[in-house]
């Protein structure tokens, strides 16, 4: 039983042999490509200057030979050269009308400047019939590539080597590195062919195994019986060895074909053409020569257009039983690899790297009724993307467009990189797309499935947010204005003492912790700490980032590749021991705030008051208390905190918008009073810093990951059931088409956007949204008035107070940062000036306290 190769071009063609033969100008005749198509492949006539008669004559003899019926298609193409058909399409003999006219199954355009125009002649024409012609495309670069596929829609494109014989770009690469980047660019829609030095089975093989559709013969078949080449010139060809060829526009010139367009040239045997050049003859006595030689019959200065296979040509063997022989010693070497693989070690070698390389492959199989794929991306798996992984997606943005995707080991995640593909699945679909992944590290090892951030979509989740809001809502947050106030003040106060008034320099990473620390610690357990240096503050920081690194949304190889998580490993005992220190410090204090609710000691309002008194009609374990409370407190801390450390990294470079600022500071609040929340709205210059700074330093560029509850099809994507859903903030903050000129720091972009971050979130129009820090849809970030009246407090009374000056020995780096889960600069040290007499009174007039103590 004879086994054929079924790939997606025989498919595509209803072939049995994933070969096709080459339209070669000058060497291809109708009986090669009906021969080819007879044995199972697919043949090509080659138009080159030939008129619409004489072509309509081939096309009409190879029906006849085929035995095709009249109202068929005829089972070949014809193809043809682009900068040809400028010359000829503009003629009083056009023939692309006269070709389709007899309906080949296939066009073939080769070489030319827009090759694009013609391919919507051909769509333009099958548009009045029935019939649809199939459209190849000759691509020498990936950018021609990309262009076919998604500007032209074609059907199949070639994927021409610099081993190919006759003419091509002189500067492509081999087809062994072109074929791979392409397919790596070109990930779903056309079939994709390799061309170029093919010329035995194993080689078809190979490309098939590298992710190619089919190949292309060309000069593998300049020996047959079927090729038009004279027998002088066969001669030479079987005569040939590896190295016999040369690219050169030499040939040209001595074959009086010197009209290529710039930057293509030949490939065609070396011989005595080229050594006459080397010699430095002219080019009159080259052509002296030239023509001597030919008057003589001799085969030392023939031009041979031919490519790296002539190698292999040693007779005249048939064009079917070359194709044949390809095909079988492709298959018999498809069926040695897997027979040689003896050991567990090869066969698990070799599993491997078909279970790396298999999102080509399923980027096909994965499909809905409809036929539609999942979104297209790189084809081969990731375990992890561990620092900065907002630069790749932001390369893969660009490479595969506003919604791709990729496989993280056996988890496929679609990146979002466009506002509105955000609005549609996250807000518009948000009950598809709301609900969370159980991470091993964070969901499952940390968390244990509590909190907010961790909890799948459902009544776990809208109890647990329900609970935290409130005392997250604006109204509730109007309730301890006075702590936020007070604790902005003690911000200024620490760093005018600590900084000795501007004399000494200060690191402010610890803070802005504390600042963000203390204003969570009051609205989760109604304390504080009083110094910066409180082990609370030290000990809360430290869980606060081991938190962040251990939770990325890219960082853990063990997400990503299940049979990790069955392992002891480090990263599994950093975990759990961060779960377990969670436990330790959250639930030491809950037990406090228990005990003294239990003796009757006065409580402020807060959420673990909350919770306890709630515990029971709410249903609430230990773990629920104590993880609702550590993250909840937790969860404001970097974020807040990390804002303030940019604004302060930032400013010192931007002396014109501090200026700015603090000229409307005096202007409308004056220097004899800090300002407060009820002055944001007069002060629409310094809103607009604070959202500039949030744009252009997110501190996270990729928040926790939504996940697809069902099946969902999304403008010709499937996006299947449990696919990860990312957010890629660092290219929606990016945008050119939304942020002018996004690549610097402009507050001017937000003069005139009166509405807070939660009132821009809910924009019809979400080109006009301020950004995208706190996320979208149903999981956004519940916390985001909160962070915003601290941020307005903080920064605001910021600029107030102090000007800001970089050490000259200590340049302040706004490239690199920590680079794992969340996004702070590297430590820096500032000089804390105070800007004007009034400072120094203003901040004393508080004494710095606790409320209460555990």
């Amino acid at each position: 039983m004879m086994i054929y190769i079924e790939t997606k071009l025989t498919k595509l063609l209803g072939t049995q042999i994933p070969i096709v033969s080459a339209p070669m100008y000058y060497a291809t005749t109708p009986a090669m490509a009906a021969t080819a198509t007879d044995a199972g492949a697919f043949g090509f006539i080659a138009a080159g200057f030939t008129s619409s008669s004489a072509l309509v004559d081939e096309l009409k003899s190879v029906r006849t030979v085929l035995s095709t019926a009249a109202e068929a298609p005829i089972p070949v193409g014809v193809g043809f050269i682009g900068w040809i058909l400028d010359q000829t399409e503009t003629s009083d003999d056009p023939r692309i009308p006269a070709v389709l006219a007899e309906r080949p199954v296939a066009i073939w355009f080769a070489f030319g400047v827009d090759l694009g125009k013609y391919v919507a002649r051909v769509r333009q024409y099958d548009a009045g019939r029935e019939h649809r012609t199939l459209i190849f495309v000759i691509v020498n670069s990936v950018d021609e590539a990309v262009r076919a596929a998604n500007e032209w829609g074609v059907d199949v494109i070639v994927v021409q080597g610099n081993e190919a014989g006759g003419h091509g770009r002189g500067d492509s690469p081999t087809l062994h590195m072109l074929l791979p980047a392409v397919l790596a660019a070109v990930t779903s829609g056309p079939v994709i062919l390799a061309a170029g030095g093919i010329s035995t089975g194993k080689q078809v093989a190979a490309v098939l195994a590298m992710g190619a559709d089919g190949v292309v013969l060309g000069s593998r078949l300049l020996g047959t019986p079927e090729c038009m080449y004279l027998e002088q010139s066969k001669e030479v060809i079987f005569k040939s060895k590896l190295g016999s060829t040369i690219r050169s526009d030499v040939f040209d010139e001595i074959n009086h074909t010197a009209f290529w367009p710039e930057g293509y040239d030949g490939r065609a045997i070396a011989n005595d053409i080229l050594g006459d050049h080397k010699a430095g003859l002219t080019l009159e006595e080259r052509l002296k020569r030239y023509e001597a030689s030919k008057l003589n019959g001799e085969s030392n200065r023939l031009v041979i257009w031919a490519g790296d296979a002539i190698a292999y040509v040693n007779d005249n063997t048939t064009t079917k039983a070359i194709i044949h022989q390809l095909h079988d010693e492709a298959v018999t070497m498809i069926q040695s690899v897997a027979g040689t693989l003896n050991s567990s070690a090869e066969i698990a070698i070799l599993i491997l790297g078909l279970w790396l390389f298999s999102p080509f492959a399923l980027r096909r199989i994965i499909t809905n009724d409809n036929g539609d794929q999942v979104p297209p991306g790189p084809n081969i798996r990731y375990f992890f993307l561990r620092k900065y992984a907002e630069r790749p997606l932001r390369s893969w943005a660009k490479q595969y467009g506003r919604l791709f995707s990729i496989w993280m080991g056996t988890q496929l995640v679609v990146v979002i990189s466009d506002p509105k593909v955000a609005r549609d699945l996250l807000v518009t679909n948000g009950a598809v797309f709301s609900t969370r992944k159980r991470y091993f590290m964070k969901n499952q090892t940390i968390l244990r499935g509590r909190a907010i951030t961790a909890s799948e979509y459902g009544e776990t989740w809208r109890q647990h947010r329900k609970l935290a809001m409130t005392l997250l809502t604006p109204k509730a947050i109007d309730g301890y204005s006075h702590s936020l106030n007070y604790e902005s003040h003690i911000l200024m106060r620490s760093l005018l003492d600590d900084g000795l008034f501007g004399e000494v320099p200060v690191n402010p990473h610890n803070y802005a912790g504390r600042y963000a620390l203390n204003n969570m610690l009051y609205i989760s357990f109604g304390i504080r700490t009083d110094f910066s240096r409180d082990p609370l503050v030290e000990r809360a920081l430290q869980l606060a980032m081991e938190f962040m690194d251990l939770t990325g949304p890219w960082s853990n190889v063990v997400d990503f590749f299940e049979p990790l998580q069955w392992i002891p490993s480090r990263m599994r005992s950093r975990g759990r021991k961060l779960h377990d220190n969670l436990i330790e410090v959250y639930g030491s204090m809950i037990l406090r705030v228990k005990a003294k609710l239990d003796s009757g000691d006065f409580v402020p309002e807060c959420l673990v008051k909350t919770l306890i008194q709630d515990q029971e009609k709410e249903k609430l374990d230990w773990e629920d208390l104590c993880m609702l409370s550590a993250v909840f407190t937790l969860g404001g801390v970097h974020s807040t905190s990390g804002i303030i450390q940019w604004f302060l990294a930032l400013i010192p470079s931007h002396p014109e918008v501090v200026h700015r600022a603090q000229e409307e500071l005096d202007r409308v609040v004056g220097r004899d009073r800090l300002p407060t929340a009820e002055d944001e709205a007069n002060l629409p210059y310094i809103r607009a810093v604070i959202k500039e700074v949030q744009r252009v330093h997110a501190p996270f560029w990729m928040a926790t990951p939504h996940c697809s509850s069902e099946d969902f099809t999304y403008e010709g994507h499937f996006i299947p059931k449990n696919t990860l859903v990312v957010l890629n903030c660092w290219t929606l903050h990016h945008n050119e088409e939304r942020y002018k000129d996004a690549m610097h720091f402009n507050p001017d972009r937000y003069l005139g956007d009166n509405l807070s971050c939660a009132e821009s979130a809910k924009l019809a129009n979400v080109m006009e949204r301020d950004h995208w820090t706190f996320g979208a849809g149903r999981r956004i970030c519940p916390g985001i008035h909160v962070a915003e009246r601290e941020l307005w407090l903080a920064i605001s009374q910021l600029l107030w107070s102090f000007n800001f000056h970089a050490l000259p020995e200590e340049p302040i780096s706004l490239k690199e940062y920590e680079g794992l889960s969340g996004r702070t600069p590297l430590p820096f040290r500032l000089i804390f000036e105070p800007r004007h007499d009034q400072v120094h009174p203003t901040l004393r007039e508080n004494r710095e306290v606790t409320y209460w103590t555990l």
